[in-house]
């Protein structure tokens, strides 16, 4: 196991050097080794600078790391810009051999200079290593100003992050479209985004938006509308024209049109292969399009979003539901099942009665008002559950034409489940909510009316989930009347398909490795039929993986090998941090998109939430606080 013998990480000191100490990751604060206990030579980054043997050139280090500091440098101070410029200048000459003592001095005012005056926390926290360096390294420093051959480059391995984008599944750029978004380069955003994300569109309108969990100025006032901003680089944006890759013979099946599948399709093509995907459904896009509102997400965005992978050659097959998984994987060397979770869970109430008496589960219910199917209106509906599926059926209930829909839910609103934005639309909107109540029993009357027999619930102690477990209260029973009633309490994948040839899990989901291979060869799977109900992005990134491992599987290798995920991932959880520098983190109003009149939105199943207006986007991308995190790090 690998020890340091010098660290400043997180401006702890750690120096043995000179007496033959050496230290624990766990003394320093950060993993000294990667993958199969591979060991790192040297680490630079935003919070310091660790060492684990003396054979490093700490100049080259130096000046390798901060090109690429240099790079993201944005513009917007000339003290940062320029005094980063100037110091990646200097070390640059350092290690050509052509600097001169008197830049030592020029170099430590820079740093200074940078530290204390810069516009954001970027610059200030990207030159702490090269102080530090300055500080415990100096006669090495020193010793390259003076005249000497080229210095090696250190051939260390750079990564470029932030909090927001080690948060976001397919770690999307998200500081650097909302640069371009503050300077209207929208085509520039557009173009950036649409690297590693094939919605867009979608996601710009119907994302969890885990990046704003974790953004910064959730610690200041509120968090950066990233999602809003995406919406804006998809709509004034205009991308890049679609370059066809020339195709490989090899043609991998892929089981589901959702996002997921839509992942697994632009990952393939990019890499030359031909993609024809199967859906039971008449048109692509999975849960989106059957459990989606057209509200939240119109028809005709998820439909430009898959016909880009059309124009790239993707053959799509829709309503074509597979039987058996054998009769598609046996005519393709690779298959990935990507076919979500659209069974509904039991919901354990006394009484129910699945599509009889009106009571419906969300899921299918969504579905047949999102397809066009008619269905007759219930006046009072009754909503089980507190996830983005629940609120959808309520929302959609109204606009169904119900006037009295009530979400029941068994834990308090801080516990919902469902994006906060959403639940507070869906009360404006005029649904209510009941809390802390779970539905025991259904009583049928013969005028179709059902009794619902409530119980009041206290949280208690937290359960496996790290929420607090709902506890009936004794003798808290009431009724609700109602027409109708539909559960929301989750889903789980419809694996009937499958036929027993491949393993599951324990909770129903299809069993796979790391790389998405199932027990099954050359079958591969991905998304909610793998995670179990999850979010848009999430089924993205698994769609992905499966594509990488399918790829490798195709090219003879039985195991995936990704150098930059492998050695970079034991950072996730430091990579995640929030470094604030408060200098400059006043508060600033969140941006807010206008929203459709209330008095017709009732009416219709037009687009509530609208785009934000260019100065609007202006005003909310300033806020980002363009927190990346530089890191290199060079390998034993």
């Amino acid at each position: 196991m690998a020890n340091a013998i010098f660290s400043t990480w997180n401006n702890k000191v750690l120096d043995g050097r000179y007496n033959g100490t050496t230290y624990s990751a766990e003394e320093v604060g950060l993993p000294l080794t990667y993958g199969e206990d591979k060991e790192f030579k040297a680490i630079f980054g935003w919070n310091g600078i660790v060492l684990t043997d003396d054979s490093s050139n700490i100049v080259s280090l130096a000046a390798d790391y901060f090109r690429t500091v240099a790079l993201i440098a944005c513009g917007e101070c000339n003290v940062g810009y320029n005094g980063v410029h100037l110091i990646k200048t200097i070390l640059d000459n350092l290690v050509a051999g052509t600097a001169v003592p008197a830049d030592i001095a020029r170099l430590k005012e820079c740093i200074e200079g940078v530290s204390i005056n810069t516009k954001c926390s970027f610059c200030s926290s990207a030159v702490k290593p090269i102080a530090d360096c300055l500080r415990y390294f100096s006669a090495e420093f020193e010793a390259a100003a003076e005249e000497h051959a080229a210095y090696e480059p250190s051939n260390g391995l750079l990564n470029v992050t932030a909090p927001c984008i080690e948060a976001c599944p397919i770690h999307q750029d998200v500081p650097g479209y909302i640069g371009h978004i503050k300077n209207h380069n929208y085509d520039e955003a557009i173009n950036l985004i649409k690297r590693n994300n094939p919605l867009p569109g979608c996601t710009g309108r119907a994302c969890m938006a885990f990046c704003e969990k974790n953004c910064i100025r959730n610690e200041i006032d509120a968090p950066v509308s990233i999602r809003k901003l995406k919406r804006v680089a998809y709509d004034f944006g205009t991308p890049n024209e679609l370059v066809v890759e020339k195709k490989k013979k090899d043609e991998v099946a892929i089981i589901g049109a959702g996002p997921a599948g839509i992942a697994a399709a632009k990952r393939l093509l990019s890499l030359g292969y031909n993609v024809v995907a199967y859906d039971l459904n008449n048109v692509c896009g999975g849960m989106m399009n059957d459990g989606i509102p057209s509200y939240r997400l119109p028809r005709e965005i998820i439909k430009a979003d898959f016909d880009e992978m059309i124009a790239l050659g993707a053959e799509y097959r829709v309503s074509t539901p597979v039987r058996d998984i054998e009769d598609i994987s046996s005519h393709y060397k690779a298959t990935i099942i990507c076919t979500g979770a659209y069974a509904s869970k039991s919901n354990g109430i006394e009484g129910w009665t699945e599509g009889e008496n009106d009571m419906l589960q969300g899921v299918r219910y969504l579905k047949s008002i999102n397809n066009k199917k008619t269905m007759e209106l219930k006046n009072s509906v009754l909503v089980v559950g507190g996830g983005n599926t629940a609120i959808d059926c309520a929302r959609t209930a109204l606009r169904a034409g119900s006037r009295d829909v009530t979400i029941i839910y068994r834990r308090s609103r801080a516990e919902m489940p469902a994006n906060a934005e959403e639940i507070d639309e869906a009360e404006i909107e005029g649904v209510k909510l009941d809390l802390l109540a779970l539905p025991v029993k259904i009583e049928v009357e013969e005028n179709g009316i059902k009794k619902v027999t409530c119980q009041k619930m206290q949280l208690g102690e937290p359960d496996e989930s790290g929420r607090r477990r709902p506890v009936p209260v004794p003798g808290s029973e009431y009724v609700i009347n109602c027409d109708m009633i539909l559960s929301a309490i989750g889903e789980k994948p419809d694996v009937s398909f499958l036929n027993n040839k491949v393993e599951l899990t324990d909770w129903g989901t299809i069993k796979v490795d790391k790389n998405g291979a199932t027990s099954m060869k050359g079958v591969f799977a991905a998304g909610d039929c793998v995670n179990g109900p999850a979010s848009i992005v999430e089924a993205m990134a698994s769609g992905k993986r499966a594509a990488i491992g399918a790829v490798m599987y195709l090219d003879g290798k039985t195991t995936v090998s990704n150098e930059k995920e492998e050695v970079f991932e034991p950072f996730h959880k430091e990579f995640l941090k929030h470094n604030l520098d408060n200098t400059y983190n006043y508060a600033r109003e969140r941006q807010h998109a206008r929203m459709i009149d209330r008095n017709v939105l009732l009416d219709n199943f037009n687009e509530v939430e609208q785009v934000l207006t260019k100065k609007q986007a202006v005003q909310e991308a300033d806020r980002c606080l363009k927190c990346y995190k530089v890191i290199l790090v060079t390998r034993n």
